[in-house]
């Protein structure tokens, strides 16, 4: 059974290398349809920092949301150097 999925991506540092990086990660465990544009946005919060590129993907997948939430994505986000720190609206790879 595969189920439809949408994942938003988002960068701001080294944005055209890791949002490829992450695409094609992500194309080992999705199977993807559609792709949207890429949006520049200005950041929230911690605004002394680079402008975002921000995008979606829609595909299917044989995964469960937790699954690919808590295993697929945050996998993908560790080989993209992603570092989580206390300020959630800090500049980030992926």
């Amino acid at each position: 059974m595969s189920a439809i999925v949408t994942i938003a991506i988002g960068s701001n540092i080294q944005q055209r290398y890791y949002i490829p990086l992450a695409i094609r990660r992500l194309s080992d465990f999705v199977t993807i349809t559609h792709y949207s544009n890429i949006y520049y946005t200005q950041p929230v919060g911690f605004i002394d920092q680079p402008d975002f590129y921000n995008m979606c993907l829609r595909g299917t997948t044989r995964y469960s949301a937790n699954e690919l939430k808590h295993t697929v994505l945050r996998a993908i986000e560790s080989e993209c150097d992603r570092v989580r720190t206390s300020n959630p609206n800090s500049p980030r790879t992926i």
